[in-house]
């Protein structure tokens, strides 16, 4: 996937437009600026979805994902580890965990 730089100056509105946003995105942003826009949002899909197509680091992309899913594991049936484990896995990736590869991650999150 590529990343865009935000131009200095550029409206949030157009930067929206420029990544191909979906309408009802544009929509709600309207005028508003991006700090308050993230402020506001109540959509962790949404601000992740910006976050990675703008020039973020993978890790720090990675490791933001994972804090949302930790938000719900608390919903996963009892005994039922595979969501945890898989969440496990990605932080230690973004982490650093030299041990741990990006396919070890895509199984962890196929399983």
């Amino acid at each position: 996937m590529k990343t865009i730089k935000v131009k200095k100056g550029q409206s949030f509105a157009s930067l929206l437009a420029r990544l191909a946003a979906c309408d009802a995105a544009r929509q709600w942003v309207g005028k508003k600026s991006l700090r308050t826009a993230y402020r506001q949002c109540s959509k962790a899909d949404e601000i992740l979805w910006l976050a990675g197509r703008l020039d973020i680091s993978r890790p720090v992309l990675v490791s933001a994902a994972c804090e949302c899913a930790r938000l719900v594991l608390h919903l996963v049936p009892v005994g039922e580890a595979r969501p945890r484990m898989a969440v496990e896995m990605a932080e230690r990736w973004a982490h650093g965990d030299a041990s741990v590869t990006a396919d070890m991650v895509r199984a962890a999150a196929y399983a």
